[in-house]
């Protein structure tokens, strides 16, 4: 496959960054403009497969552009917005975990059933923390929005707080 030039990269990221002319209502983009900046990203781009309602990929998915205004803004690899998730396999690979339970004083989810270590785990989540544990040891801390895509650590839990 051909690579997308990194100039022209670069400038659609630019152009899909840049802010609404001075004056101008801030409206959130509906679907079809957003599909129509997608298929404008598509046709300057060739060789991109669109993903989701807001993402293209190129070369295998390892260049991944996604635009400001779609449904998955939260989302992490298959966790959905206002998720946590904990895959057996590494990069959002394998069997998959999801909780949505959260409390003030912490809601502990159990990792067992995934019969293995975690090696990938995601806070889908608007707010609030998911602290990943090893029995009562703290392993990681993981912010509203954050993914570990390679977990090499021994993980037995999953606590959110909201």
């Amino acid at each position: 496959m051909k690579r997308i030039p990194l100039l022209a990269a670069a400038v659609l990221v630019l152009v899909s960054l840049a802010p609404a002319p001075a004056g101008a209502a801030a409206a959130p983009p509906d679907i079809e403009s957003l599909q129509a900046r997608m298929d404008a990203v598509m046709a300057a781009n060739p060789h991109g497969v669109q993903i989701a309602d807001d993402s293209i990929a190129w070369e295998e998915r390892t260049i991944v552009m996604t635009l400001e205004g779609g449904s998955n803004q939260r989302s992490i690899a298959t966790c959905a917005t206002g998720a946590y998730c904990a895959w057996s396999g590494t990069a959002y690979s394998g069997s998959k975990l999801s909780f949505t339970s959260c409390s003030l004083a912490g809601s502990s989810s159990s990792l067992a059933a995934l019969g293995t270590n975690a090696r990938s785990l995601a806070n889908a989540r608007t707010s609030g923390t998911v602290k990943v544990k090893n029995g009562a040891a703290l392993v990681w801390n993981m912010a509203a929005n954050t993914g570990i895509p390679t977990n090499t650590f021994t993980v037995t839990t999953m606590v959110c707080f909201t």
